[in-house]
């Protein structure tokens, strides 16, 4: 029999044997990072239990403060629903005042209309009188004006009329 013998060829030897060094190597580190992790959480243990104890007492005050959040809430929402009656009632005044208003004005237009008429022709009126009265007057004042001549100095120095 013809026993064929294949032989593992030596470079594929030395490839393997690098590889299963690098292996075992990166194996060795990764321990060793295991056991410094380990480590780190030993120490880092007692100080997460701080922090849970301290979470712990945290909770029943902050759930203090939800329920009084939650009522000032409430009472801001009444607060708000109490104005927005009051701006309604106080809106309605508001339109109703200015109605009232509104019809006062209109009111006292429709009574100045009556009277326009009137108060126009008597000022026209008015106005015609005074005009009619500084004309009068102004013919007075130019017959009123006189001289006197006596008055008046002479070229001599004494008055006219006047001796000595």
């Amino acid at each position: 029999m013809n026993s064929a013998v294949t032989e593992i060829p030596t470079w594929w030897l030395i490839l393997s044997g690098i590889f299963f060094a690098l292996v075992a190597l990166l194996f060795l580190v990764l321990c060793v990072l295991v056991g410094k992790l380990i480590t780190v959480v030993a120490k880092l243990e007692p100080q997460v239990s701080n922090l849970i104890t301290k979470v712990d007492e945290l909770v029943p005050a902050v759930k203090g403060l939800v329920v009084k959040v939650e009522h000032l809430t409430e009472k801001v929402e009444a607060i708000a629903d109490s104005t927005k009656g009051t701006i309604d009632t106080v809106g309605g005044n508001a339109k109703s005042i200015a109605r009232a208003v509104d019809g006062i004005a209109t009111a006292a237009a429709q009574r100045f209309q009556q009277f326009a008429p009137l108060l126009g022709t008597l000022m026209a009126g008015m106005r015609i009188f005074n005009m009619y009265r500084e004309y009068k007057g102004h013919n007075r004042e130019s017959k009123k004006v006189t001289v006197e001549v006596s008055a008046l100095p002479a070229k001599d120095g004494t008055e006219h009329g006047k001796k000595g």
